[in-house]
Formats: structure tokens, C-alpha cells, sequence
């Protein structure tokens, strides 16, 4: 294989979800070549051979003051003075041949995107973006700011369909996204998120009681209600269970039923890097998505519970990449927000042992398949 040198743009290589995709990412792509990356928030932990690191700053803008600007002005015009300020700080670094330009995006980083489609129109090489979330969010995900919708995805429009190949996180993003950058006339394709290998020595601690697991933040379309009433329903059953919720919690969530909080019943706690303490001592992992049909992000969450030993209930609105993906598995048990199809899962999931059904899907979402995958994609377009 020809030594590659890379240009990519990735705002984020820290410890959030798109961090830690793009930093799985990254590192084995400079296994086929040099990379120089440019990022703002960064891991320090992330491997940097055949990697020359280049720190942004001031990328991204509060949401806040951005959306002001989107809806005026039907774009942001800080994010266009960022990415020309940064071509010209960085003229020498972008003076060098490159074979390819990456951007490694999520949702709102659109000031990396003005970059990308500048270095496009500078360099003249292929361009390739791969955002894990849609851009903009659905409709049903922006709630007071659905007003921004058009505007946004007509701005995406022209700042995306230059590139020559355009990745999302699944098959249903992908379809949503075509209806956003009409423009494009590259190649589409899709690259699932990676889920965290287990680490060495990991083992299921015996512990009292039956304890559900939700690994994760709560908030927006993602509903607790008939989480929490199927589990108060399943004490009856299982006097000793507890649901332990370990992420950022929408306040209106953990006042939903006080009583069990109370009792300790229901247990939230602050997210931590130490959350393989949480899965030792867990019995079932919950999954919990959009409560709205047709939802296009397969939560990182159900990803990362793959490798564990342990039954997953997964819930979901109708038409879900959940479902879709990871559908007719009896390890892997789909419902909707219904407390009666949370309790039968619930139920179910006392009597899960076996999870040998879930061996293609850790092949398919392993790093190193997605790895090897992602590296094809960018040499298919490079001939």
C-alpha cells in the first residue's frame, strides 16, 4: 500500500463519544501513513506515531449565540472567519501535498466543515467528511429551534456536496442526510461506531440483588417514564432489583419517581471514567433511544454494552436503528417505551445466560474491522 499523508480536521479527540471514535480512528490510519491532525479538544493518552498534532482553538461557538446567527443570517459568520483565520495561521502547514482531506465531525462542529471546504477549494485533493451524528439534528430533536431546520440544512448543503465522499454512523443517517446535501454528487457510504474492547481481567463481581444498568445520559427524546414504571412494576417481582443510572440526567427525569429514589430503589449517579465498576456488579443493561418512529442515531451506548455478558433491553421508538440493526437477538430484547414490553423484558432478562448470538455484531462493530473499513473507504477514493 502507497504511504498516504493525511490532512484531518477533527475539533474533538477528547473523551466524548465523537472523541473516542476519532481517536480509535485516527491512530490506525496512521499505521498506513502521516497524518496531521488538527483538533482543539484532545486526548493526551491518544498514541501520536506518524502523527503531527496541530491545537485549534476558539472552534466551536456556544450554541447559544450560533443559532442567533442561523436564523438571521442563514449561516455563522464566525465560523467562516475561524476556518479562513486558521488556513491563514496554519498557510505553511497547508502548503505541503496532501492525498487526502478528512474531516471527522459530529453535529454543531460546522466550523470544521467551512475549513474543510476551504482546504477543498485551496488544495484540490479528495475530500472526506464523516460526521457520527446527522447534521442538522431531526426536526423532533431541535424542539424550540425546529425553525432552524431548513436554514441549517440548506447551509450543510453548501458546505458539504464538495466533498467527494460523505460517511455517516449508519444506513439510516445515511438516507436522512441525502435529503439534507442534495447537492452532493460523491459517494455515500456508512461506517458504524466502534464499541471499547473489555478490559484486561474484567469478570462479573457476585453481588446481592438484581441490578439494572442504564450507562448514559438522560435527556431530550430520551424518556424515563416507562422505564420507571416498569421497574416499579418488577419490584413485585424482584423486591431486591435496583435501577442504577450512571450519566447526565435531565433534572425533570430523576424527579420522576421520588418515592423510589428515596427507598434507593433508583440510583443516579454522576457519569465517571470508572463505569466498568458499574458493569461488574450489573445484571441487565438498558438501552434507552428516542421515544419518536423513524429516529436516525444508534445511541453509542447499546454499542459499548456489545461485548459485556449481560442482557440488553433496548428501548426504542418504532423503526429504530436499534431494531433495525440489532433486531432478533433474544440477548438483545427490543421494545418500546410501553411499560408492559419493558416489564416482559425485564422478566425475560432474569433468564438470559447465553450471548453467543451477538458474535457477528462484535465482529462488525470491533475496532479493528471499522478500522480496516474506514481505511478502504479513504483508499477507494484515492485510486
Amino acid at each position: 500500500m502507497t504511504l498516504r499523508n493525511y490532512l484531518i480536521v477533527a475539533l474533538d479527540t477528547s473523551l466524548t463519544a465523537p472523541g473516542i471514535v476519532f481517536k480509535t480512528l485516527i491512530p490506525y490510519i496512521a499505521k498506513s501513513g502521516r497524518i496531521t491532525l488538527l483538533t482543539e479538544e484532545h486526548d493526551p493518552s491518544m498514541p501520536l506515531d506518524n502523527i503531527r498534532l496541530i491545537k485549534l482553538h476558539n472552534a466551536a461557538e456556544n450554541w447559544r449565540w450560533a443559532k442567533r446567527k442561523w436564523r438571521w443570517l442563514g449561516f455563522n459568520p464566525r465560523d467562516r472567519r475561524w476556518a479562513r483565520r486558521t488556513y491563514k495561521e496554519n498557510r505553511e502547514v497547508f502548503s505541503e501535498h496532501y492525498d487526502a482531506i478528512v474531516v471527522l465531525t459530529s453535529n454543531g462542529y460546522y466550523s470544521a466543515l467551512n475549513l474543510g471546504k476551504l482546504l477543498k477549494e485551496k488544495l484540490r485533493c479528495p475530500y472526506i467528511i464523516y460526521s457520527v451524528d446527522g447534521m442538522p439534528s431531526p426536526i423532533p430533536w431541535l424542539g424550540k429551534d425546529a425553525d432552524l431546520h431548513p436554514k441549517i440544512g440548506r447551509g450543510l448543503n453548501r458546505l458539504c456536496s464538495c466533498s467527494d465522499l460523505f460517511i455517516l454512523s449508519n444506513p439510516m443517517m445515511l438516507e436522512y442526510e441525502k435529503g439534507i446535501v442534495t447537492d452532493f454528487k460523491g459517494a455515500w457510504d456508512y461506517l458504524y461506531t466502534p464499541y471499547r474492547e473489555l478490559p484486561e481481567g474484567f469478570s462479573i463481581i457476585p453481588h446481592d440483588g438484581f441490578n439494572i444498568l442504564y450507562a448514559g445520559s438522560l435527556y431530550g427524546l430520551r424518556k424515563i417514564d416507562g422505564m420507571a414504571d416498569a421497574f416499579r412494576r418488577f419490584l413485585s417481582i424482584r423486591p431486591d432489583a435496583r435501577l442504577i443510572i450512571v450519566g447526565d440526567v435531565w433534572k425533570q427525569h430523576k424527579e420522576y419517581a421520588p418515592d423510589l429514589v428515596d427507598e434507593g430503589k433508583i440510583i443516579f449517579k454522576e457519569a465517571t471514567l470508572q463505569i466498568n465498576d458499574y458493569y461488574a456488579k450489573a445484571d441487565c443493561l438498558i438501552d434507552i433511544a428516542a421515544d419518536i418512529p423513524d429516529d436516525v442515531f444508534l445511541s453509542s451506548k447499546v454499542i459499548c454494552y456489545l461485548p459485556y455478558s449481560l442482557p440488553i433491553v433496548a428501548i426504542s421508538g418504532e423503526n429504530s436503528p436499534v431494531s433495525k440493526i440489532m433486531g432478533g437477538l433474544d440477548s438483545i430484547m427490543q421494545c418500546s417505551n410501553n411499560p408492559e414490553e419493558i416489564l416482559n423484558a425485564l422478566v425475560k432478562a432474569q433468564e438470559i445466560k447465553d450471548f453467543s448470538d451477538r458474535k457477528a455484531l462484535l465482529t462488525e462493530f470491533s475496532a479493528k474491522y471499522l478500522c480496516r473499513r474506514f481505511l478502504t473507504q479513504i483508499e477507494t477514493q484515492l485510486g
